[in-house]
Formats: structure tokens, C-alpha cells, sequence
């Protein structure tokens, strides 16, 4: 069952995988290496839900995202949405759908990032620590108290356009994939699976901006899990980055850009 908090980084996701592990017995974790992190995030706005108070639940109805409800009575408040529905983007945003199929079907924001990323001689911030510290603290301490939990790490599969976009992106990616593999080796309870060595990252049109990609990629990772494919080691992660770095090198973002010029002007 698809639990995932939106854009959530490592601190807030440990809420609720301690919730978890206190009234279940889950037999593995499929959880995304996202480009996000941070070491001690703010989840004072909602932890209150997974203490052991219910009294205190009565907390979320007078936050400001339900409080607008009341005052607007929109009927979107209180629709009815079954559990596994509830982050599809065919059920809760279907706009989105139609960013898929090509560069030029992007928002006009994502095409202003790119003209001026294009422009911009800044290379991104390239360290490490916040994601080291991060995971030791929020991921770590649950693979070591439950071994016979297994837990599959995805890198998500950005576009390889993102990488040739944002300076520093990939020698970010290649410090932090090289330290992970590392410190889940002696772990037989860790898989850690790549894609982005593959042709699909090269291809925009599987994307509805520069990093979230279509949900067949999905259908991809669970294949791979099912099939003991696309595991990263630390015998093949050099490899891995040699065919991914040879790819971003190679990707001509030139048509990109022009799309975006021309859709701006418009």
C-alpha cells in the first residue's frame, strides 16, 4: 500500500515507519532516495497523530487547510477518497496527466527554471553531510532494530535533462549513491536499485517536469524488485556512473531551450 508523504524528506518519514513498527509487522519497505533531505525537520505540525494521546488528534480540524474548509464549504473537503487512491494522480490531480508526452506540454514554470538555469553559471552545492546525517538518524537506526524487515532503496530516475540542467547534480548523486552502498553493505536486509543508466531517462515526453516521471517507471521498480534486477553494489556503482555520466554528456538540451523561448514569447 502506497503510505508515501508527499515531498517528504528523511525526518518525517521516520514518524511514521516508528508508528508502523509499533502496531505492525511490515515485511518490507519499498522507500525513494529522493534529491530532498534534512537532518531534523519540523514535523510538530502532525506528529501529534501517531502519539499514543487520541485526545489530542482533534488538533488537525483546526489547522488552516481544514479551517478554510469550513468557512468555503467546499465539497472537495469532505469527499470520500479510498486509502490507495489517495496520491494517484489520476484521481487527485489529473491536470498533471497532461504534462506528459513531450517538453512542450510542460508547465511555463518549468521552462523559465530551465532558461534560467541555462543562464546561470552557478554550479549547485555539492556536500553530502545533511544526507549522511539524515539517514543515520532517520533510516538506519530502523534497518538495524528490524533485520527481518526488508527494505528496497529506489534512486528515482530523474531525467537525464535535469542532470545537464543543474550543476553539480549528478557528482551529488554519484557521492551520496557511493556512501549509501557503503553503509548498507553488511546489511542483508538492504537492496539498492539504479535506473538511471537506462534510455528511459532520456526521453522528456515520460516526464511532466524535469524530475517526476510517468507511472509505468513504477511498474518498472517493482518488476526489478520481483526480479533481482537493477541492484546497485559496490562492484557495479562505478559502471553504473560511467554509462549515466556518458549519457548526460551526451544530451543535447539545446531543443529544449529553444521550446521554451518560443513558448514563452507566445
Amino acid at each position: 500500500m502506497n503510505i508515501s508523504l508527499a515531498a517528504s524528506k528523511f525526518g518525517e518519514r521516520a514518524v511514521i515507519l516508528d508508528y508502523l513498527f509499533k502496531h505492525k509487522t511490515p515485511r518490507a519497505f519499498i522507500y525513494s532516495i529522493d534529491d530532498i533531505h534534512a537532518e531534523n525537520p519540523n514535523v510538530a505540525h502532525y506528529d501529534f497523530l501517531y502519539n499514543a494521546n487520541r485526545m489530542d488528534d482533534i488538533r488537525v480540524y483546526f489547522s488552516f487547510r481544514f479551517a478554510s474548509c469550513l468557512i468555503k464549504n467546499a465539497p472537495k473537503c469532505g469527499q470520500k477518497v479510498e486509502l490507495e487512491d489517495l496520491l494517484k494522480w489520476n484521481f487527485k490531480e489529473r491536470r498533471v496527466l497532461q504534462n506528459f508526452g513531450g517538453f512542450e506540454n510542460f508547465p511555463k514554470g518549468e521552462m523559465r527554471a530551465l532558461l534560467k538555469a541555462i543562464a546561470s553559471k552557478e554550479t549547485g552545492q555539492i556536500e553530502i553531510l545533511d544526507f549522511q546525517n539524515g539517514f543515520n538518524a532517520s533510516i538506519l537506526p530502523f534497518i538495524k532494530a528490524h533485520p527481518n524487515t526488508q527494505f528496497y532503496f529506489i534512486i528515482p530516475p530523474y531525467s537525464t535533462a535535469s542532470y545537464k540542467i543543474d550543476k553539480g547534480k549528478f557528482e551529488r548523486l554519484a557521492l551520496r549513491l557511493k556512501w549509501l552502498l557503503q553503509q548498507t553493505k553488511d546489511y542483508q536486509n538492504v537492496s539498492v536499485y539504479g535506473f538511471d543508466n537506462l534510455s528511459y531517462t532520456d526521453n522528456i515526453a515520460n516526464y511532466r517536469d524535469f524530475v517526476h516521471y510517468n507511472s509505468d517507471m513504477n511498474s518498472w521498480h517493482l518488476d526489478a524488485i520481483k526480479g533481482g534486477e537493477h541492484i546497485l553494489t559496490l562492484e557495479n556503482v562505478n559502471a553504473y556512473l560511467k554509462t549515466m555520466g556518458q549519457k548526460i554528456q551526451a544530451y543535447d538540451i539545446a531543443p529544449l531551450v529553444d521550446i521554451a523561448k518560443n513558448t514563452l514569447k507566445e
